[in-house]
């Protein structure tokens, strides 16, 4: 839902179901119907509407991912463009500057792209910017904020689409200038490793300051001032920190104000509790961190010279170290006894079951015990579990590989697993040791 203020008054523009809702008695109430002149079969997708000031007053209403864009002012709702393409711009970086509302990356048709666009008011379209610099994928969902008068910083922490896309989206630290008046895009730095660590999701943003999720408590990145600053976590206190969703629950930047809506109970017709917090407040409050970003040669710098060293003395080390390392005790015995609880797990129903059944990802999950787990920690627990196995079943047994894998004959993405013919010796003697010793903790 996207929320406007005018007159002092808070609003709540619903697109899909063509409502205007107001800000009364902790509750946001039925005010009126919106003008919303398209198909209907569209109306679900516009659940996610967001509101941008205009310089000249009033707001643009518009959802990522389409065209469609409205102009709110004054309790009208009017059509501004005359778009059919709903275009593959989700997850955009979206923001005002000189009252032209532009549209920068995101994604779509399983692609995330660079373009710059804008809307042009008097074709009632979207045009596309050519930019001179880096012209290559913007990934969705970004911290970005204004810099300076005409610059706009770029970066995004992670992926935030469904599961199945977000592989094609691993951000790499570098921060990109968006400069608009020279229609130019080139690196400005590298956000600073004790910061990257803590960032998350961004949530709501002013001109220049950002409100972002953080692993240790919100943080609040100045993109003009190139600072960081970590929000007590007392102030949030049971407070709503997540952007605004379909029923008016969320964070929203107004006038310099944060403007938090928090559900408190859902059954006696959603009453909610509204906290406002001035910029200037929260900023003074907040534990300063440091620069957001360092130059790009203080990065490389340290990559070509302090990294080089350290891996030159690590490197020392372990040659040192492995010298004076005795060869392991080989058996069977000391290979079950290495093993950790999710080695235990996958390995026992696969030397139980029959020799020719080959696993497929979803069974090792299973047999894993991480169903409840994200797609993403499944395969790397997967993954991790069968690189381990074969790496101490080489160490002590001489067998390599003990668990083999090969591409699924009818759906060549996927992947079949079996114990390899390499260990069919070993399986007698490791099912029995694997049920009389103790599992690890």
């Amino acid at each position: 839902m996207a929320v406007v203020k005018e007159g002092g008054k808070y609003f709540g523009l619903h697109l899909s179901t063509r409502t205007v809702y107001k800000w009364e008695n902790n509750r946001w109430m039925p005010f009126g119907g919106l003008d919303v002149r398209i198909p209907d079969r569209r109306l679900p997708y516009l659940g996610h509407a967001v509101a941008h000031k205009r310089d000249r007053g009033g707001y643009y209403i518009g959802v990522s991912g389409f065209g469609h864009l409205w102009t709110y002012h004054q309790g009208q709702l009017q059509r501004l463009d005359t778009t059919f393409f709903a275009g593959s711009n989700f997850g955009a970086d979206r923001f005002v500057y000189h009252d032209t509302l532009y549209s920068h990356g995101g994604y779509g048709f399983w692609i995330n792209h660079g373009v710059l666009s804008y809307f042009e008011p008097r074709f009632k379209e979207w045009e596309r910017s050519s930019l001179s610099g880096y012209t290559g994928p913007v990934q969705p969902y970004p911290i970005s904020g204004f810099s300076g008068k005409d610059k706009r910083w770029v970066w995004s922490v992670s992926a935030f689409p469904d599961v199945g896309v977000h592989e094609l989206f691993v951000p790499n630290g570098l921060v990109y200038e968006l400069n608009l008046r020279a229609k130019s895009m080139e690196p400005a730095g590298h956000v600073r490793p004790a910061v990257w660590r803590l960032l998350g999701e961004p949530i709501a943003a002013w001109d220049s300051v950002v409100l972002v999720a953080g692993k240790k408590g919100a943080l609040l990145v100045d993109m003009a001032k190139n600072e960081v600053r970590r929000v007590p976590p007392e102030v949030f206190s049971g407070a709503s920190l997540t952007p605004m969703d379909d029923w008016g629950a969320g964070c929203v930047a107004l006038d310099d104000t944060l403007e938090i809506f928090t559900l408190k109970d859902r059954v006696r017709s959603r009453i909610m509790a509204h906290d406002r917090w001035a910029l200037r407040d929260l900023w003074n409050q907040s534990e300063p961190l440091g620069a957001f970003i360092e130059p790009i040669w203080l990065n490389g710098l340290k990559r070509n010279f302090w990294l080089p060293l350290l891996t030159a003395i690590v490197a020392a080390g372990a040659w040192w170290m492995g010298k004076q390392k005795k060869d392991p005790i080989q058996g069977a015995e000391p290979f079950v006894h290495a093993l950790d609880l999710y080695e235990r797990r996958l390995l026992v129903p696969l030397l139980l079951a029959d020799q020719a059944k080959k696993w497929t990802s979803y069974e090792l999950d299973a047999a894993l015990q991480i169903q409840d787990k994200t797609w993403e920690n499944q395969r790397k627990i997967r993954k991790t579990t069968l690189n381990d196995l074969n790496d101490k079943a080489l160490q002590f047994l001489d067998v390599s590989p003990l668990i083999s894998e090969e591409r699924d004959l009818e759906d060549r993405r996927e992947k079949r697993y079996f114990v390899s013919d390499n260990a069919v010796a070993w399986k007698k003697e490791l099912i029995d040791l694997l049920h009389t010793q103790h599992s690890p903790a």
